[in-house]
Formats: C-alpha cells, sequence, structure tokens
C-alpha cells in the first residue's frame, strides 16, 4: 500500500518528525546560551532581566525634570554621552507612572515586557493558526492545527531576538509584540486597530512612522486614522508634558545617529556591515559613550542603502487597493533593516514572517521550486532565529562580513516575502473594505486562502 502522503508531496511521518527535530534543536540551542532568561519564569518572570533600555530613559526622566538651560538631548546625549536615542514619548509611560504615584523601577517594566512576549508568542501562534487553517483543517484535520499552533508558539518562544530583547531588558518588546498583533488585527479585516499598535510603536521608534505614508499611498483609511489617533496624541502630550524645545531638540539625535551608526556586531544593519568590513571602530565591545569614527564611505552607502529599502517598501504595488498582512511585514522588515542601526533584538518584528512564509511556499504545485524556496527560508530562518557566538572569532579578519549573519538572513527573507506578496493577496485575507469590494460570496474569510 503507498504511504500517505501530505498535500505538499511529503510522507506526512516524515513531515512531522522533521519539524519536531528542528524545534527541539532550536530550544536546546537557546537554553544552552541563554540559561539565564529562564530564571525569571522561575524566580516569578524579571529578576534577571537587564535595564538596557530602563536605565537610558530613567536618566533621560530625571534630567528632563530638572532644571536646564540648554536642549534636553544637547545637555544628556552630546555633552552627558548618555545613549538615549528613543523620543520623548517614549517617557510617557514614566509619567503616567509618576502621576499615579507608582515608582517605576527595572522589575517593574522586565514584568511588562515579559507579558508582552507571551503576547507575541500567542500573535505569532494565531497568525500561524490562520494561515494553514483552510488546508490542514481540510486534509489533517483539527489534532494537526493544534500541532501546527502549538509549534509556532515553541518557534516564537524561542526565537533568539526576542528572547534577547527581554533578557536585555529592552523596551523592544513591546514593539515586537505590538507588531505582531498589528499584523493578527490586519488578518482579522480590522486595520484601524493595526494602525493603532503601529503608532504606539512608533512613540519609541520614531522611524515607524513611514507607516504613515506608506498607509496614504495605499489608500488605507482605517490604518491612518488608527495611526493618527494614538501617534499624534502621544505627541501632543509629550508636548504638553516636556515643550516644544526638548521635543524637537531629538532631530539633531537622529542626524547624527544616521551619521556615525555602530561598529558593535550585534548592529544588524548595512552601517554596521560597512564599519565592520573597513575596520571602523570596536566591533566585539559595546560603549555606552563611544561612537566609531565618521566614515563618509559608510554614511553614504548608509544612506543609499536605506532609500532602496525604503523606497522599495513604499512604492512596491502601492497603486493596488489590495493589501495583505505580507504587505504589513514587507515594510516593518524593510524600516527595520533601514535605520542605521538596528540590533539583533530590533528583528523580533520577523517571528511571524517565518510560518506565514512557509505557508505560502507549500502551496506551490511546482515540486523543484517549492523546494528550493523551502531550503531558502530555513536558511533565512537559521541565520535570524539563532544566536551565533563563533561570529565574534571573525572580528577584523577578511571574514568580518559573517558577523553580519542576521542581516543577511533577514535579506533573504524580505526577498522571499516580495516574491510571495501578490501570492498573499490572493490567498490571505487582505481586509473588510476589499472584502465588500469582492462581494461577500467571492470574498476570503478572515485568514482563509481564496
Amino acid at each position: 500500500m503507498e504511504m500517505r502522503r501530505a498535500r505538499w508531496g511529503f510522507p506526512r511521518w516524515t513531515l512531522v518528525l522533521t519539524v519536531a527535530a528542528v524545534l527541539l534543536i532550536e530550544a536546546l540551542h537557546q537554553l544552552a546560551y541563554h540559561r539565564s532568561t529562564l530564571d525569571p519564569v522561575l524566580d516569578w518572570v524579571y529578576r534577571s532581566a537587564m535595564a538596557d533600555s530602563w536605565r537610558p530613559m530613567f536618566k533621560a526622566y530625571a534630567a528632563v525634570h530638572a532644571p536646564h538651560s540648554e536642549p534636553l538631548y544637547q545637555v544628556l546625549f552630546f555633552q552627558g554621552q548618555v545613549k538615549f536615542q528613543y523620543p520623548l514619548t517614549s517617557l510617557l509611560p514614566l509619567q503616567f507612572a509618576d502621576l499615579l504615584g507608582i515608582e517605576p523601577h527595572r522589575r517593574w517594566l522586565n514584568r511588562v515586557g515579559f507579558v508582552c512576549v507571551l503576547l507575541q508568542v500567542l500573535a505569532v501562534a494565531q497568525i500561524t493558526y490562520l494561515a494553514f487553517r483552510p488546508r490542514l483543517s481540510a486534509t489533517l484535520g483539527r489534532p494537526a492545527l493544534a500541532g501546527v499552533w502549538a509549534a509556532a508558539a515553541l518557534m516564537a518562544l524561542c526565537f533568539y531576538p526576542m528572547l534577547s530583547a527581554y533578557r536585555l531588558g529592552q523596551v523592544q518588546t513591546w514593539i515586537n509584540a505590538w507588531f505582531s498583533l498589528a499584523c493578527l488585527a490586519w488578518m482579522y479585516g480590522r486595520p484601524g486597530w493595526a494602525g493603532a499598535l503601529i503608532g504606539l510603536a512608533c512613540l519609541f521608534k520614531p522611524q515607524l512612522a513611514l507607516f504613515l505614508p506608506w498607509a496614504l499611498l495605499r489608500r488605507q483609511w482605517h490604518f491612518v486614522a488608527g495611526w493618527g489617533a494614538v501617534a499624534l496624541s502621544g505627541a501632543a502630550l509629550s508636548i504638553g508634558f516636556f515643550g516644544w524645545r526638548d521635543n524637537l531638540d531629538y532631530f539633531p539625535v537622529l542626524s547624527f545617529m544616521s551619521r556615525y551608526g555602530e561598529a558593535f556586531y550585534a548592529n544588524q544593519s548595512v552601517n554596521g556591515l560597512l564599519h565592520r568590513l573597513l575596520g571602523n571602530g570596536n566591533t566585539l565591545t559595546w560603549d555606552e559613550h563611544v561612537f566609531p569614527p565618521y566614515n563618509a564611505v559608510v554614511h553614504v552607502a548608509t544612506l543609499l542603502s536605506s532609500a532602496l529599502l525604503i523606497g522599495a517598501a513604499l512604492l512596491y504595488r502601492w497603486r493596488e487597493r489590495e493589501a495583505s498582512v505580507v504587505d504589513l511585514m514587507i515594510a516593518g522588515l524593510s524600516f527595520t533593516m533601514a535605520s542605521p542601526i538596528a540590533w539583533e533584538h530590533h528583528y523580533g518584528v520577523m517571528a511571524a514572517a517565518f510560518p506565514l512564509l512557509a505557508a505560502l511556499i507549500l502551496e506551490h504545485g511546482q515540486a523543484a521550486l517549492r523546494q528550493r524556496l523551502l531550503l531558502l527560508l530555513v536558511l533565512s530562518f537559521l541565520l535570524c532565529s539563532l544566536m551565533w557566538p563563533s561570529v565574534r572569532d571573525l572580528a577584523f579578519t577578511w571574514a568580518s562580513f559573517g558577523q553580519s549573519q542576521l542581516l543577511f538572513g533577514a535579506l533573504i527573507a524580505l526577498g522571499l516575502l516580495y516574491r510571495e506578496r501578490d501570492r498573499a493577496v490572493r490567498r490571505l485575507f487582505v481586509g473588510k473594505a476589499v472584502q465588500r469590494a469582492l462581494g461577500s460570496e467571492g470574498a476570503a474569510r478572515p485568514g482563509s486562502f481564496a
């Protein structure tokens, strides 16, 4: 009797065992290098996480409320050499906590970070469920869907950029969660909620404001309304609490960071890659008070690469009214990579892209093409999802480009997202406005394939 095969041409037991083996290796690898990450689970969640974001935020909050004759960032960033690289809108949680009589501290903020990690894990699992549901429910049934949901949750929980953000005590845990929830809201046909969540992330990461022209070009008015309600309200509150002068003084900081960037190997951007290739700065140690020397080649190449990434994300298929969650992921990943400083933990926004791409690639009818694309996806996943401590040994050698393994993996994933974009528009839910335009009978249901 011929062995039963899944729809994609593999024996079912082979597919299941392969996925299980990859997930087990991934989990063991992460546990080997992140044992301290589990300490908070054993010691009520948050003690071992550090204060990478909170320390400069506390200093900035104290400085903004202290008397200062010069603009805040001139005193704090340029003179005090405190790498507070966020806009003042990022201090609103501390301001509200202060007004409520709550004294924020590292452990309190890391509790919030831990909750955000769990929220992102659930969001990634649900995105994966919606992407795989149309075919698996018809072929393998509900148990297979439950297994896919659990596997995606485990994958997200072991995703190195997410773990790194939490271990460092980074506000990026919040941003990662908000972006994944925005993708989930988009799949459920709630672009307004997606825009509001992206607007919330913009209060901490201003480059995500590029989602505003992205949405305007695509006439996603609900997204624009949600984004504006949150982002503009946050900006108004920040001006009200901290004043015009200190808020506007953030722009010289953005200009400075775009000129210099970071050479430390955890900076997985084109800027970081070029610094390391040219041996410009310390690639093995991050100094809170030091930036690499200015290099005109690095500066110009950074500007060109950023313009290319941003331009492609904004203009690709911008005249089409249909937009799927893949369009959202293309924009989020492109805007992250375009920044001159894109730390490893910033790539936590990619967590949902891998299972979503797997669902789309497995639907290809040509076996040879499907296998090639899956190999690229696996390569990208391995480069992006694991910690590679051995890359430290490549510093100051001809192979120093290998320290940018996450950047290369992200570029592969971005290429796959562009390649599968049109298929995603046809197969994945694209929002209520398009559903109404297509007609209730012909439109895809949330998360379903057409």
